[in-house]
């Protein structure tokens, strides 16, 4: 047993077996049991920003919040802070209206931090303080006023939380897990706090009934607490904030304040960054500049991490930076730039990261700049024989424009499993937030007790809320939850200071509601909405039962007050297979578990039964990763005639769109079937090609060989010589007729990945040292990692010409290839597979084919014998494969997903979710591209866009028809009488 909840649901937490778990699922009155889940962490000036002033208005009218309790579910707390001193104080709530403890015996609570305590797997732990972050959020959201606040001299004023007055109570529950958090609820819920303040959260949302934040806080709301929770920092993705109704989710803002520090390249442009640490006696002198990934590439060379400033010369310089999302990893560059002896840094925003500047606490002179800005920089670097920079550094301004605007890292919705209401709800106050710290920041520690600090996240904005919140129940003690909830949405502005659109800080285009919700919060006016919209707690019961939730779900545990479980989950996972093809494909409609050096290999449906060969019709799903070399019409089309028939019995026919592509008019037809196209995911496993020139050309290979030099070596092209047939691919005798011994030899790339292996196995027989795989015009961007049986690298069809470019203009051309392993996070991604067969279908051209695309190139599955040059006997055997044979299997363990939470859905219920909630826009937020010339895929390239099998389950509305349906569609087609029998 790890905890036992009695307030925010009724139920315990505990580790069972499998065997255990499930005997313990059968047993009457338990509800549900889910895995916990790693619960991550989600001022001087903000108080003014909101219209708050200690003279008069709000403030003094609410008495700064005095009497209410701020509950601040979080990292803990470090009580010395002066943030935290009760001299201005009201006596606490007394016994019967407040039921917390302190953990520390002397000394530690007082009249402003009336209570505190931490828990962590299953024990009662010291609430201290050790990371920062719980500490920064209390004093942000009920603070005591201190004067002379600030950060290494600068944003100078007197910090103040929102409510000042109100008492704090501090449940520490990070580092830790959702059982720990959902305890740190549950006390709080006992305790009677007044508002629940939540900075943290998890790394994807959740179902209601799986996300202890939304079952312990609507238990908090039915006790009449306002829970108050920050939207994630996952920004500028879309699907990413949670959903609860119940929850005030906050996303983040940027004020109109700015610690500038600015960038002065040698050609006399300047370039506007932040730095909270600006040194008196910094000279804004010309140096000169470096970018270490521009010399070195390497994945750690781009945030100067590792190793990476030991290899190269940086001291004299100023330093190029690739920026961190936490800002720790940012001061961290900073000082190793430092012990490396440059002079200073320029720390680049990446392109996520948008227009984002963050006056972080550096260790040495550093500005912090947009990407904008990071690339006008870098193409000066590179266009330039001797570049330099110079860093003045300008204090706290204030008047920036626009503001406010939606902080690029906030959290987008819609909710994935709740996409019917707006979340965020509200925006608040998040970047660059200067709150109380338990340690002193900077590179010159004074000795101090008034240590402070500016973070960014939707953290920080959350605690404003839950500050304006005690404010509000100071003033209006009979509002519920929900019409507090109400006053804030209906009041927030959307206009900003210059009475324009609020705009996302990312990319400077006008904010929408599911990046700010109803706009940023405006606590003067919450406090006198003039109409508030009320509702019960149970209401949210309707709201789900209106959703079609399962019972299981609907009920949420808690909300009935039956027991519940929470377990850690063992999943059994059931599948079989039979050859090559067959076994790839299986490996991804149910497949077992493997894990592989820590890594693990897992089929997307959990305890499906697949079918191979047979093709009963108590089977549910049809996948078809097989067809014609051409379409055909539909009479004579047999895997249409099949699938119409299995349709009409509930079976979900699902079939691969062919590898004809780029190539129009190549895509099978037949409405009632699911038509998967392929998709290039972000990850690559990487060969790059480097050229005697020094030019680097990225490929890819499966096959890695640890010993391999990246020694230049000659470089050939049997066409080159020979201009036969066979030399293009280096097949038949064509490698016995010239002298390939020691060189590194190009090879025409084959859209058969066995005759690329086949290829990199001769050249290797014939004494070649490696070999170049060049992709065909057709093949475009297209790069494959095969199982190659010798170093190898295919790379892209327009670095192919590059390098035989190269190779006619050098007089002794060489090469090497060097080998990265695997990396992810390759842009852009997704994009549609050079090689997936376009629409229109030539004899119905009336529909979108194909449907949508799903990841087929690069596929890891099983295979039914070992790959490579160097077999182990092991029988864990994987290969990487592409084709729309990959991507079906995909979609068909998805289809297994769906049918079993939605039984009721026909085929074409099924085929309506997946297609309306396929999404067009790439992880950065840019219309998907096609990998064969770099445009934007159109609907006969991607169909309705790419899979999203979460959204997928919850797709809000469908479409639904019956299969005579297509019998009616295909006379409007005016088909022959012989061709609709």
């Amino acid at each position: 047993m790890i905890y036992t909840y009695r307030h925010a649901i009724s139920g315990f937490a505990a580790i069972f077996t499998p065997q255990e778990l499930q005997s313990l699922k059968s047993k009457q009155g338990v509800v549900s049991a889910h895995p916990e889940y790693e619960c991550k962490l989600r001022t001087t000036y903000s108080p003014k920003f909101l219209g708050l002033s200690q003279g008069d208005g709000l403030w003094p009218d609410s008495d700064y919040g005095a009497g209410q309790v701020i509950g601040m579910i979080d990292s803990g707390i470090k009580y010395s802070h002066p943030s935290f001193d009760d001299k201005q104080m009201s006596p606490p709530p007394q016994p019967r209206t407040w039921e917390g403890k302190c953990y520390w015996s002397r000394g530690g609570c007082n009249k402003k931090l009336i209570a505190a305590t931490g828990f962590h797997n299953g024990r009662i732990v010291s609430p201290a303080d050790t990371h920062g972050h719980g500490t920064h959020t209390a004093s942000t959201a009920a603070g005591s006023t201190v004067d002379d606040a600030n950060v290494l001299g600068y944003a100078n004023g007197t910090a103040s939380g929102l409510a000042p007055g109100a008492h704090l109570s501090v449940y520490r529950v990070s580092p830790g897990t959702s059982n720990d958090m959902l305890k740190g609820i549950d006390q709080a819920i006992h305790d009677q706090v007044h508002v629940l303040s939540m900075s943290l959260g998890f790394d994807k949302p959740y179902k209601f009934d799986e996300d202890d934040i939304s079952i312990g806080s609507f238990a908090a709301v039915t006790k009449g607490i306002v829970p108050v929770q920050a939207g994630g920092n996952d920004g500028p993705l879309p699907n990413m904030v949670d959903g609860a109704p119940w929850i005030l989710t906050v996303g983040s803002s940027a004020m109109d304040r700015r610690v500038r520090s600015i960038v002065k390249l040698g050609d006399g442009r300047e370039f506007y960054g932040e730095s909270a640490y600006q040194p008196d006696n910094f000279a804004p002198t010309q140096f000169p500049l470096i970018y270490p990934y521009g010399v070195l590439k390497s994945e750690d060379s781009k945030t100067c991490r590792g190793n990476s400033l030991k290899l190269i010369n940086v001291k004299g310089k100023i330093v190029m930076c690739g920026a961190s999302g936490d800002y720790e990893e940012n001061v961290e560059a900073s000082d190793l730039v430092k012990k490396a002896g440059g002079v200073a840094v320029i720390v680049m925003s990446q392109p996520w990261m948008g227009n984002r500047t963050d006056a972080d606490a550096f260790l040495h002179p550093a500005s912090r700049v947009t990407y904008n800005d990071t690339m006008e920089i870098i193409n000066y670097l590179n266009q330039v024989s001797n570049p330099t920079a110079a860093i003045k550094f300008n204090g706290t301004q204030f008047g920036h424009r626009p503001a406010p605007v939606v902080s690029s890292f906030s959290n987008r919705g819609p909710n994935l499993f709740n996409g019917n209401i707006i979340k965020p709800d509200v925006i608040a106050p998040g970047s660059n937030i200067l709150a109380a710290w338990p340690t002193e920041v900077g590179p010159n520690p004074t000795g101090t007790d008034k240590t402070f600090i500016m973070v960014s996240g939707t953290s920080m904005a959350a605690p404003h809320v839950s500050g304006i919140v005690a404010l509000l129940k100071h003033n209006h003690r009979h509002w519920s939850p929900a019409a507090i909830k109400s006053a804030i949405m209906t009041t927030a502005y959307n206009k900003d200071r210059d009475g324009n659109p609020i705009k996302d800080e990312y990319d400077g285009q006008i904010a929408g509601a599911f990046t700010m919700g109803s706009g940023h919060v405006d606590p003067v006016v919450a406090n006198d909405p003039g109409l508030i919209y009320d509702i019960d707690p149970h209401d949210y019961i309707r709201y789900l039962c209106g959703m079609k939730l399962k019972d299981s779900e609907a009920t949420f545990d808690m909300l009935e007050q039956k027991e519940s479980t929470k377990t850690i989950n063992n999943l059994t996972f059931n599948g079989c297979g039979y050859g090559g093809h067959g076994e790839h494909e299986v490996g991804y409609g149910g497949g077992a578990v493997t894990v592989l050096a820590e890594k693990t290999v897992v089929g997307v449906e959990v305890e499906a039964v697949v079918a191979v060969d047979m093709v009963p019709v108590e089977v549910h799903v049809l996948s078809m990763s097989i067809g014609f070399e051409k379409p055909y019409k539909l009479d004579k089309d047999k895997v249409a005639v099949g699938s119409y028939a299995a349709v009409t019995n509930g079976i979900v026919p699902v079939q691969a769109g062919g590898n004809a592509g780029p190539l129009p008019n190549m895509v099978d037809g037949a409405p009632w079937i699911l038509m998967v196209g392929s998709s290039v995911m972000d990850r690559r496993v990487r060969s790059i090609v480097e050229l005697g020139d020094g030019r680097e050309f990225y490929g890819e290979s499966a096959y890695q060989p640890d010993k391999f030099p990246p020694t230049q070596f000659p470089l050939i092209y049997p066409y080159g010589v020979l201009k036969s047939e066979d030399s293009k691919k280096c097949q038949g005798n064509s490698l016995n007729l010239i002298d390939v011994r020691d060189k590194i030899v190009l090879c025409g790339a084959s859209g058969d990945y066995k005759e690329n292996v086949e290829a990199s196995d001769l050249v290797k027989k014939a004494g070649g040292a490696a070999v170049i795989v060049m992709s065909q015009p057709q093949m475009g961007n297209r790069t494959d990692a095969d199982a190659f049986l010798h170093p190898a690298s295919r790379v892209a069809f327009n670095d192919a010409i590059e390098i035989i470019k190269y190779l006619d203009k050098a007089s002794n051309p060489t090469a090497a290839i060097k080998f990265d392993g695997t990396q992810f996070g390759h842009r852009p991604a997704p994009v549609v597979s050079s090689f997936s067969n376009r629409g229109p279908n030539p004899f119905n051209g009336n529909i979108i084919k194909p449907d949508f695309i799903a990841p087929g190139s690069n596929i890891l599955a099983a295979w039914p014998t070992e790959v490579g040059p160097n077999p182990t006997g092991t029988d864990k055997t994987f290969i990487m494969v592409s084709g729309t044979s990959m991507a079906a299997p995909h979609v068909s363990g998805i289809v297994a997903l769906l049918k079993h939470n939605h039984r009721h859905w026909s085929p074409a219920a099924i085929k309506s979710a997946i297609m309306t909630t396929a999404y067009t826009k790439d992880r950065d937020g840019n219309p998907i591209k096609d990998e064969y010339d770099g445009k934007d895929a159109g609907a006969f390239t991607m169909g309705s866009g790419h899979v999203d099998p979460v959204a997928a389950n919850d797709p809000g509305l469908i479409y639904d028809n019956d299969p005579h349906d297509y019998i009616r569609y295909l006379c409007g087609m005016k088909l022959p009488d012989s061709e609709l029998r």
